[in-house]
């Protein structure tokens, strides 16, 4: 059984937002990248431009605006710092805003400034 879990907590230029999983956030990232794999890999890579996509898609906040803002929050927060909530708002959002308990924190892949 999963664990209940349709939001997820980030942190940006020092103010705490949550991503909240929706049917509509879900279909935003599938389509911009081709696939939910597809946005979880420009996660783990660090895009600065799929990054935006996922925290607009979980905000509900689409827009140019929005876009010209987030960018400049992720830049100053740090694209290291934000990947690790992004990654697990995608998975969340892969498996229909459920989550295994193994599944509740994203793996340490080695990051640099990680012990």
């Amino acid at each position: 059984m999963g664990i209940d879990a349709s939001t997820v907590k980030v942190t940006l230029d020092g103010a705490d937002r949550e991503l909240v999983c929706t049917i509509e956030s879900v279909l935003v990232m599938n389509r911009a990248y081709g696939g939910m794999q597809k946005m979880f890999d420009q996660i783990q890579a660090m895009d600065i431009e799929a990054m935006v996509l996922v925290l607009q898609a979980g905000l509900g906040e689409i827009g140019a605006k929005s876009t010209e803002e987030l960018i400049g929050k992720v830049f100053k927060t740090g694209l290291i710092n934000v990947r690790p909530a992004l990654a697990q708002f995608v998975l969340l959002a892969a498996s229909g805003g459920v989550l295994s308990p193994d599944d509740e924190e994203p793996a340490d892949d080695g990051e640099p400034g990680k012990t």
